[in-house]
């Protein structure tokens, strides 16, 4: 009797302290990212770190419970209740796995031709200046540019999001060139508050600098330039934009980051699927030909810089 009793003890002990373990590391992440976070109060109230927060203090609290009374927090869950959780669980898994896919394997190969790059925002702090995250992007974006067999326009897109003061395309724009960008190759884009708003203002604003037809734009050679994290997505909204001929350019995500950005972009995907589910947008900006103008040709004018 007493070995049974023994062995009966001795998991419930064990998953306490995994619990108490992992809720504990969970919530540390969480704090550290809001620490090391240069944003202000308001903003980080709103941020995908307080998920790991609020999760690690749930299965530190569970943890704990079990520690002192041998038994689960799940048994006092009703059981339709714990029915619904499994079969969402068991249902979710797959979904997961398919979005983790999708952001592992973007298309990187880069089109030595292009004639345009797309160097997207990824937010700004709260003094103005870039994270290191975006930096890296623009970077990335210096880096590709140099390695195009002929000068490129660089379109850097990034508006003032809300409880912001700074906007992002002119940081992006001073960091190009200080990394030896012409000034006269770049131009910039500050009312965008998303991917899709990076692309749509971004080929409004190439059709007016250039003096070109929007489809024109649309079958122009373009690279993408994001984190690696991001790219893959960016790709899909950009085709479903109507952009026919685009390529990537991966900037480097940060380890400490990683975890919380592939969290943040699975449910980017799941919501960018609904979105096109129930709206069908984002839909191609593409022009309908009347006849009068022609076909417009694969290419853009060379930035004179």
């Amino acid at each position: 009797m007493k070995m049974k009793l023994k062995l009966k003890i001795f998991p419930s002990a064990a998953a306490g302290f995994l619990a108490v373990l992992a809720g504990s590391l969970l919530a540390v992440y969480g704090i550290v990212l809001h620490i090391l976070s240069p944003e202000t109060l308001a903003v980080s109230l709103r941020s995908f770190s307080n998920i790991w927060i609020a999760a690690g203090a749930c299965i530190l609290l569970s943890g704990i419970y079990r520690l002192r009374t041998s038994r689960s927090l799940w048994e006092k869950v009703p059981a339709r209740l714990r029915m619904a959780a499994v079969l969402a669980s068991v249902a979710a898994v797959p979904v997961i796995l398919f979005c983790l896919i999708l952001i592992c394997t973007p298309d990187t190969e880069q089109n030595p031709d292009a004639s345009c790059i797309f160097l997207l925002g990824g937010g700004i702090d709260k003094n103005g200046n870039l994270p290191a995250p975006v930096q890296k992007r623009a970077d990335t974006a210096i880096s590709c540019w140099k390695s195009l067999e002929k000068p490129a326009i660089i379109v850097v897109t990034g508006g003032a999001k809300e409880f912001k003061k700074f906007e992002e395309a002119p940081a992006l724009k001073r960091r190009l060139e200080s990394g030896g960008i012409p000034p006269e190759c770049i131009l910039t884009e500050s009312k965008a508050l998303d991917t899709i708003q990076n692309f749509e203002n971004a080929a409004q604003l190439l059709c007016a600098a250039e003096n070109r037809q929007l489809n024109e734009i649309l079958q122009s050679n373009i690279v993408i330039v994001t984190n690696f994290f991001h790219l893959h997505r960016a790709q899909i909204i950009a085709k479903r934009l109507g952009f026919a001929n685009i390529s990537g350019c991966a900037a480097p995500d940060e380890k400490l980051y990683m975890l919380t950005n592939y969290a943040r972009e699975i449910c980017a995907y799941i919501k960018l699927a609904l979105r096109i589910a129930l709206t069908g947008r984002p839909r191609s900006m593409a022009q309908p030909y009347d006849g009068t103008e022609k076909q417009p040709a694969a290419g853009s004018p060379e930035c004179k810089g």
